[in-house]
């Protein structure tokens, strides 16, 4: 990061008048959270420190949704191969110029994988069975649903993400059943893996929606495609079991030869 501050330092003290601001986390971070004066870390450290604070927890929740996307994919195998195509349709040569590659995944391309997309989206309705985005009544007067239910204050709620995801009455689309993986479910219906809803509320919802799911999603839909580009992942058994959403199996992964 030390770069990158020391570029930031003159324009932010009016040392260099071709500096442009730059709109991202660190900026923010500098602008508003100076180094304090009595602390003993100099500024790389203190806002290195800031960065890791603010990414490490992210780590286990994009490992997470990583693991639940190829969970599907060893299920559908068939999925992997238009996967792949699509990739060489985005960035043409599917050798992406040389085998780096990950200067390819920008914001933009990957908003172009829209069957990685709804494979994203729809891999993530169908596994979550359990309850979320925890609330509390902070208010002085109880809340009553519009089925009866009375929430007084104080009281923590906690919504079934299982339910909502299969309800019919919450979803938009008319593709076979609900409970039933569809691949392309989501495809030309608007409703990308990042647009949270009733019908769709990994991220959460209202103003307390996670900040940070386009970040997240880009992070998955990059490593997801570099994976599926660069080696050839499939069951080693028969059928890749899901018991209750509780997926095992063993699985072969093997580097792909470059031709």
């Amino acid at each position: 990061m030390k770069p990158e501050i020391d570029k930031r330092i003159p324009g932010m003290t009016g040392k260099d008048p071709t500096w442009k601001r730059q709109d991202d986390i660190l900026q923010d971070l500098m602008e508003n959270y100076p180094i304090p004066t009595l602390s003993r870390k100099d500024i790389y450290t203190y806002y290195a420190g800031w960065m890791t604070c603010l990414f490490f927890p992210s780590v286990p929740t994009i490992a997470n949704l990583i693991s639940a996307v190829f969970h599907r994919l060893l299920q559908h195998p068939e999925i992997i191969e238009e996967l792949i195509n699509e990739q060489n349709e985005v960035f043409g040569d599917p050798h992406y110029s040389n085998r780096g590659g990950g200067g390819c995944f920008t914001i933009e391309s990957a908003r172009k994988l829209v069957k990685l997309d709804s494979v994203c989206r729809e891999s993530f309705r169908t596994n979550k069975e359990f309850t979320a985005s925890d609330r509390t009544n902070v208010g002085s007067e109880s809340v009553i649903l519009s089925n009866g239910v009375i929430i007084p204050p104080g009281q923590d709620v906690l919504l079934n993400l299982w339910i909502n995801h299969q309800d019919n009455n919450l979803q938009k689309d008319t593709i076979g059943s609900y409970e039933k993986f569809e691949p392309y479910r989501h495809l030309e219906t608007n409703h990308s893996v990042t647009k949270s809803g009733d019908d769709f509320l990994l991220f959460g919802i209202g103003k307390h929606v996670c900040p940070a799911r386009w970040f997240t999603m880009h992070v998955v839909k990059t490593i997801i495609s570099l994976l599926l580009r660069d080696y050839n992942i499939k069951s080693a058994e028969d059928s890749f079991t899901n018991l209750s959403n509780n997926f095992t199996g063993k699985v072969i992964i093997e580097k792909k030869k470059i031709q």
